[in-house]
Parts: structure tokens; C-alpha cells; sequence
């Protein structure tokens, strides 16, 4: 399937990956609709791969955290 990049969640607080059609195709595993990943401020951005029914995904950034 086709494939991107998600935005990195080094400049956000985090991100969610919410599956909201279709499937996710990440770290050898399938994610079904209506899965989330969690990705926290610390990880690397991933590859994004849409499963053979297509992906439909919601991607939800924190906002930085202020001291």
C-alpha cells in the first residue's frame, strides 16, 4: 500500500494514530480499524503503510509542554 511519513512527535508532546478505515501496516503487525498507536515525545516518527483495504487515519498532536 502506499506510504508516508508521520510527523514527528519530537516536535509535538506526542502523537496519537488512530485508525479510524481500513488498517495501519506497521512493525510487521496489521492494525485493524479502530486501533491507536501511541508514539510519545521522545520517539522518531515512523513509516506509515496503508493495509490492502486502504487507511483512513487520524493523527492527534499534543502540544508541547510549557515549564
Amino acid at each position: 500500500g502506499m506510504t508516508v511519513m508521520s510527523p514527528s512527535p519530537q516536535r509535538a508532546g506526542g502523537l496519537y494514530l488512530f485508525v479510524v478505515n481500513g488498517s495501519l501496516e506497521h512493525a510487521n503487525a496489521q492494525w485493524p480499524r479502530w486501533s491507536m498507536l501511541a508514539l510519545d515525545k521522545t520517539a522518531d516518527a515512523i513509516e506509515i503503510r496503508a493495509g490492502s483495504a486502504g487507511l483512513e487515519l487520524l493523527v492527534l498532536e499534543f502540544p508541547h509542554e510549557t515549564t
